[in-house]
């Protein structure tokens, strides 16, 4: 989507002034965070941030999908290909999406932004949440199961529901954001 600054506000129910504060970097309120989670916005990815900590590392190279790649490249020697500058989004890395599971909330071309997980006893079903296993890197939703505090069940619009058990979660990321780059 390419949209003003006035038909974002006119979509997300918000004043123009709000979409001014966020573009300026102000802080976001839990229920505008809220609305922000699961609405798409093009966005355009720089070389490198415009200040010192400005903009969200963007790993083209490292794509998300229910298929096999690990995060452990962020830590150890990949170098993000840009930046994506989100005013008010707080994550520590942007990823491509591939692969059709989570159509029609997350779409092949779309991007995610993550921020880390601390736990994997506080999971939210109504989030999205990108699991990083020994196999898979995978977008899902997330529900505890009530009968064995052992096991997360990953479920999709797209793809049938599945047990992981919790051990071999290496890395769980809560998807702050996610929208197409221009």
């Amino acid at each position: 989507l390419n949209l003003t600054q006035s038909d974002f506000a006119k979509r997300l129910g918000v004043d123009i002034k709000t979409v001014q504060n966020w573009e300026s970097g102000r802080k976001i309120s839990a229920t505008k965070r809220a609305m922000l989670e699961n609405f798409s916005v093009s966005v355009k990815v720089s070389e490198k941030p415009q200040e010192k900590g400005d903009g969200i590392p963007f790993y083209e190279n490292l794509p998300v999908s229910a298929g096999q790649a690990d995060l452990i490249h962020i830590t150890q020697g990949e170098h993000p290909t840009g930046y994506i500058s989100l005013p008010g989004v707080s994550a520590i890395a942007a990823f491509p999406v591939v692969g059709c599971s989570m159509e029609p909330e997350i779409k092949p071309g779309d991007f995610i932004a993550v921020s880390p997980m601390t736990s994997l006893d506080s999971v939210d079903p109504d989030k999205t949440y990108m699991i990083i296993t020994d196999d898979d890197r995978m977008i899902k939703h997330l529900l505890a199961d009530p009968s064995d505090p052992s096991i997360l069940w990953a479920h999709s619009p797209n793809y049938p529901r599945f047990p992981i058990q919790k051990t071999a979660i290496k890395a769980l990321y809560k998807i702050q954001f996610h929208g197409r780059i221009l």
